[in-house]
């Protein structure tokens, strides 16, 4: 009962066409339908929701009737096939608006638009209610404090600082989500986000026993399924831990089993099209990680997308194409240093080795040690022609 409760209020039509307020009925329910797909959230059902219709909302009133900590509301227009949302996310507590957005599409089929405007509006909600989420918790009394917050307090070390995989935030995760394990034995979550923190810790170092953390971490991820089977988040835990024990197509296929439940969920797709461009399907990965760059450059995973696209198109043999969104990556404060190796490999398959002295300085600034066998180790690239490149690549750079 911890859980934050969310409410989605009709979606206004801007208009009189009883046409436009079929539509918009129908959008407000797949909303609905799409973030109650979170299991990180109570969603209010459509019968709460529409019984807001044709009223005058009051917030503070919302807060108190329906418990509601959040309210996406919207409104909607159409101009020939062009639909356009306007929509917002509020915290009813303060008031304040923590996401608002204009979202075009235009088609011939109204249902496909409406999909892709309901995974647009749901993608960027979900992470910014998380975020919220996570930033109260972490700012809560340590009397009393119960598994739940210190799930959310452990997500907020993961998520809401700096870049992933910084060594000591991950340290921080890993006593917050051990306390909330220790409290609540069956939260599947707190198992889920300390399989998380355990391979943020060695996932990105060249650590001696690394392999020992990643099966602690699989071990969490595996019973964590089993206390929720059909929740994406634990799945796509699972998934991503996989991926870094070279168990690639094992994730594609939880990765995907995690989206079928979940379609929605930025994180998910990014690991997913980080697994697939492993495995040296390049075409599918780059199509999952568009997906996670239409959300927005605030989103800590569009950075990462960024890069392994550009790794992708490194592997394709498109240096070129490769460059702008490697620099895009290099330039993001969430990026790992996969986003310099990307930005290495474009240079140097470009032929501009001239260029490259610098990038790789930032590189081993980044990341001492770093050294060809350390990032063939490293890397989830397990298609035998891209590792060979990347190896190739980064000793032509000069790297040891």
């Amino acid at each position: 009962g911890q859980r934050a409760v969310v409410l989605v209020l009709p979606i206004v039509a801007r208009s009189n066409d009883p046409e436009l307020k079929h539509i918009t009925d129908g959008l407000t329910e797949d909303i609905i339908m799409e973030l109650s797909k979170s299991k990180q959230f109570t969603v209010l059902s459509r019968t709460v929701s529409f019984a807001y219709e044709n009223v005058k909302v009051e917030l503070p009133d919302v807060r108190e009737k329906t418990g509601a900590k959040y309210v996406v509301e919207g409104s909607f227009r159409s101009a020939g096939n062009r639909l356009r949302l306007s929509a917002n996310l509020t915290d009813t507590q303060t008031n304040g608006v923590l996401w608002s957005e204009h979202i075009d599409d235009a088609g011939d089929d109204v249902f496909t638009v409406l999909d892709q405007i309901t995974r647009r509006v749901v993608a960027a909600v979900e992470p910014a209610m998380k975020s919220l989420e996570r930033s109260k918790a972490f700012d809560s009394a340590s009397e009393g404090r119960n598994a739940w917050q210190y799930y959310l307090r452990g997500g907020s070390h993961l998520f809401n600082h700096r870049f992933v995989g910084h060594t000591d935030n991950a340290k921080l995760a890993i006593v917050d989500f051990e306390k909330a394990i220790e409290l609540a034995p069956e939260l599947a979550e707190a198992h889920a986000g300390l399989a998380t923190s355990i391979w943020h810790l060695v996932g990105f170092s060249f650590e001696e026993g690394r392999q020992d953390f990643l099966q602690r971490a699989l071990e969490h991820a595996r019973l964590a399924s089993e206390l929720a089977p059909n929740n994406a988040e634990v799945l796509a835990s699972v998934g991503t831990i996989l991926l870094h024990t070279k168990q690639t197509e094992q994730a594609i296929a939880t990765l995907k089993q995690a989206l079928s439940i979940n379609p929605n969920d930025v994180h998910t797709r990014l690991y997913l099209g980080i697994s697939l461009i492993s495995a040296g399907r390049r075409d599918e990965g780059i199509e999952a990680l568009k997906f996670v760059r239409s959300v927005g450059s605030q989103h800590i995973g569009h950075g990462a997308a960024s890069a392994w696209i550009a790794l992708a198109l490194n592997f394709g043999g498109k240096p070129e194409e490769a460059e702008p969104f490697a620099r895009e990556a290099v330039a993001n404060p969430h990026t790992q240093f996969w986003a310099n190796v990307s930005l290495v490999m474009s240079l140097i398959n470009q032929g501009r080795k001239d260029e490259v002295s610098k990038e790789l300085d930032e590189l081993i600034r980044f990341k001492p040690g770093v050294s060809c066998e350390g990032l063939a180790e490293l890397t989830t690239v397990r298609h035998p022609s891209s590792l060979e490149l990347l190896r190739a690549s980064m000793k032509e750079a000069g790297l040891p």
